[in-house]
């Protein structure tokens, strides 16, 4: 059974969630997960390429992995909070890390929430849920 994500109330337009993971099918399920939700999930798995579809859309919501290829999750989430047009965009951070280290440098680059993975699609839908209700 799929998780399922409450209709988000406001416009018709589909929420656009940035996912940033490089495992591509973690990234895949991910993408199903939320679209199956009435999301519209753009997938990259490289710090680079998400860096430019948060300049080039309008984001709702961005889910980062922190060890990618090219680069952090982290350093990307600094990124946003930093940037003046994004600063304010709600961010989830996934990581096999664990312990407090990984939690305090996530709310320190401006990260909302962190999950561990592996992680429960039903909360992490949970999240979105809110995260896009207080928006």
């Amino acid at each position: 059974m799929e998780p399922e994500l409450a209709p988000v109330d406001g416009p018709t337009e589909q929420p656009q969630v940035l996912l940033l993971e490089d495992d591509r099918m973690q990234l895949s399920l991910l993408a199903r997960h939320l679209e199956a939700c009435g999301l519209r999930a753009i997938m990259c798995t490289r710090v680079s390429d998400a860096a430019r579809q948060l300049q080039d859309n309008k984001i709702a919501l961005a889910v980062l992995d922190v060890h990618l290829p090219d680069g952090s999750g982290i350093d990307l989430c600094n990124q946003i909070d930093d940037h003046p047009k994004l600063a304010g965009t709600p961010v989830i951070v996934l990581s096999s890390d664990d312990g407090a280290d990984i939690v305090r440098r996530t709310r320190a680059a401006g990260g909302k929430y962190f999950l561990s993975k592996p992680y429960d699609p039903a909360v992490l839908l949970t999240l979105v849920e809110a995260i896009l209700k207080e928006a």
